[in-house]
């Protein structure tokens, strides 16, 4: 049977997951080949292993370090791109040289172009915040002490953009940005409801539009009425004639929206954005964060209607208020339907119908949480992993319950009376001492110099593949707290397919990040050698057949055999003397495997990914400069590679699935013709090539 691979999409990343009806013998991991807008390479392992040591500093191309993976975040392709990806696995029986395996190659994946545009009614945006990471190590030329924090972030807020604002702010910052300039050009009307509004960039467009820029501001994070964290900001939009209302909430109640709704020059709604972005530069670069757009007069009415009631409130939260909140704002656009849910509600109702269709789940459910507390809807979602067992459920929280979190593993060990498996949720933190891989910031560094939130994101993706895709998100923290006391929106999308899987590549992306670091703290607390369970080349499969990790393909590509089936068919097949490991590393190996996709750790520069691709092009080489020799040829070279969106249209390839075997020999000779090209062209360069994306 061949092995069967897909690719998911969104506006920044690709994720690849592909699948062997059993373990394959003597395999030493994949040569993972890609098809960039109709150019065939093979993309490098962001760890070399032919030094017989794991080095993050020196990445290969994968045919001689192979990817032990069944799955994989690429990072360099750039929105518009058009890319597919072909797995073949490389074979080392005994001390022979490994060898590509053209006949179990698996045919070129779908064929998936990155947008934000994900369908006719949505837009979805990410940035790319992270700074517990190799790449901000790097950037910051391994000075974490007060002061390089400090002054890093100070810049994050200059009058000009530099080029690490550009990379961190990713599609997220330029969408932005975009929608305050086009909203100006059409003589358009623009209305906010916002927490925090301190972004220099963005105020300056805001003030850009005047009278025609309509503004509800709360009083941020505050002790009393009177403590205003926008007190500069607000000056600002007022001095420029904007129309600012204010909205100072008492000790203990947010004014915790960050939504705006786009209006034509006659005030008519157009479109809606939510999301978790506070409008400041650490919530536009240095925390993970994501919007999203609904291109819906419907939708975009509710959220008018909310800022109206607001707007009237003043500084208070009356009973009429609560009152509205506490129904649903249900509407339908072309691709899904849409419950628009604000707080402060009476009896916590939007959790009730989020925490509802928490307990329909049935592939798997993945979430990103900034600080829950004792939340009801993680709660569920615990609950519903223990009664299905099958069930995927991953997760990062940024700041857990303490009382429910044992710090020293990093996982959540009791919710709701139930247990939660090791690494499958994990708080954000730095890494330390493994190997050759750069001190990074830690997370005291982080919460004390730089901010409160590492994941700000607020999103719960239910079955991104079943009959019924659903997508939480919104300013709501998805606690009681925020349905009790304060100003939040919650949306709630249903039956939007390619929305799911964009945020749901996201999320992967963020969590393959730090399960790994949480991994490795984890190890060097047990007195384990984290580098030493990286060597074993063969031990590495047998987890991808079984437990957390079948389960993870399971989500991405369908239900395969039963698990048991494919635990017995995996102990069947003859294997190897030497990929026997002790059941200690069979566990850790998958999940600490150093190809994992950490999260940007440059996108061959620093610099966002703008919507016209013109400015990304130059913008993205900027970290370069300020990272080695080795590293700035490796960025420019890299560069060059990304062609132009409207360059070289790529054929569709026809599904493995579908193809009829006359075919599928045909597209396997073509293929292996193209990546026995694509090696020799890999092996001239490799040497030149510095990736940036290495843990």
């Amino acid at each position: 049977m061949p092995i069967q691979i897909e690719a998911f999409v969104n506006s920044d990343d690709v994720f690849v997951a592909w699948r062997s009806s059993q373990l394959i013998p003597d395999c030493i991991g994949f040569e993972l080949r890609r098809k960039l807008n109709g150019k065939v390479d093979i993309m490098q392992n962001r760890v070399s292993f032919s030094s017989g040591e794991p080095d993050p500093n020196k990445p290969e191309a994968s045919d001689t370090s192979p990817i032990r993976r069944y799955a994989w975040t690429d990072h360099e392709p750039n929105e518009g791109d058009k890319v597919s990806y072909q797995a073949a696995p490389v074979i080392q029986t005994g001390n022979a040289a490994p060898k590509v395996d053209e006949t179990q190659a698996s045919l070129f994946s779908n064929e998936v172009e990155l947008t934000g545009q994900i369908s006719p009614s949505f837009e979805c945006y990410f940035n790319r915040g992270l700074v517990m990471s190799q790449f901000m190590s790097r950037y910051l030329k391994g000075d974490l002490s007060s002061k390089s924090l400090s002054n890093f972030k100070s810049s994050l807020n200059d009058e000009q953009e530099n080029k690490i604002r550009l990379f961190l702010g990713g599609d997220l910052r330029q969408r932005l940005i975009d929608l305050l300039d086009a909203t100006n050009k059409n003589g358009g009307h623009i209305f906010l409801a916002m927490f925090e509004l301190s972004d220099g960039i963005l105020l300056e467009k805001l003030t850009a539009l005047g009278e025609r820029a309509h503004v509800v501001l709360s009083n941020g994070a505050h002790k009393n009425r009177d403590d205003d964290e926008n007190k500069a900001g607000r000056a600002t939009l007022k001095k420029a004639g904007c129309d600012v209302h204010d909205r100072m909430m008492a000790s203990g109640c947010l004014g915790h929206n960050k939504f705006a709704v786009v209006c034509d020059s006659r005030q008519k709604p157009t479109a809606a954005l939510s999301g978790s972005t506070n409008w400041s530069p650490t919530g536009v670069c240095t925390q993970i964060n994501n919007i999203i757009l609904i291109n819906d007069a419907s939708v975009a009415q509710i959220f008018m209607d909310q800022w109206n009631r607001l707007r009237d409130a003043g500084n208070d939260t009356p009973k009429d208020l609560v009152a509205a909140n506490s129904q649903v704002k249900p509407a339908k656009t072309s691709t899904a339907s849409v419950d628009v849910w604000f707080t402060k509600s009476s009896a916590e109702q939007e959790m009730d119908a989020a925490n509802k269709l928490i307990a329909g789940a049935q592939q798997g459910i993945i979430f990103l949480m900034f600080q829950p507390g004792g939340s009801s809807m993680l709660d569920a979602i615990v609950k519903q992993q223990a009664t299905n067992k099958n069930l995927f459920v991953k997760g990062v929280i940024s700041t857990a319950d303490s009382k429910q979190l044992d710090k020293a593993q990093v996982t959540l060990v009791q919710r709701a009376g139930q247990q939660v498996q090791q690494f499958r949720i994990v708080q954000p933190q730095g890494l330390h001492g493994v190997g050759n891989w750069a001190a990074e910031v830690m997370r005291g560094q982080f919460l004390h110099q730089i901010g409160f939130a590492i994941v700000h994101s607020k999103v719960i993706i239910i079955d991104p593949n079943g009959d019924n895709p659903i997508v939480i998100t919104g300013s709501h923290n998805f606690s009681a707290s925020a349905s009790q006391k304060n100003d939040e929106n919650m949306v709630i999308i249903q039956g939007d397919h390619a929305l799911a899987k964009a945020y749901a590549v996201e999320v992967q992306a963020v969590f393959d990040h730090y399960n790994f670091r949480a991994v490795a703290k984890s190890m060097q607390e047990e007195g384990k050698d984290v580098v030493t369970v990286m060597k074993d080349p063969k031990s590495w499969q047998q987890n991808w057949f079984q437990g957390d990790k079948a389960l993870e393909l399971n989500f991405w590509l369908g239900a395969a055999a039963p698990l048991a089936a494919r635990a017995a068919a995996a102990s069947a097949t003859p294997v190897a003397a030497t990929s026997a490991a002790p059941a200690a590393a069979i566990v850790a190996v998958p999940v600490i495997a150093p190809s994992a996709a950490p999260r940007h750790p440059a996108k061959h520069a620093a610099a966002a990914k703008p919507a016209k691709h013109a400015r990304a092009k130059s913008a993205k080489r900027a970290p370069a400069k300020s990272a080695k020799p080795a590293r700035a040829k490796s960025a420019k070279r890299t560069s060059a590679k990304s062609a132009k969106h409207a360059r070289a249209k790529s054929a569709k390839r026809t599904p493995a699935k579908s193809a009829k075997p006359a075919r599928a020999k045909s597209a396997k000779r073509t293929s292996a013709k193209s990546a026995k090209h694509a090696r020799a062209k890999s092996a001239k360069r490799t040497s030149a090539k510095s990736s940036h994306r290495s843990r």
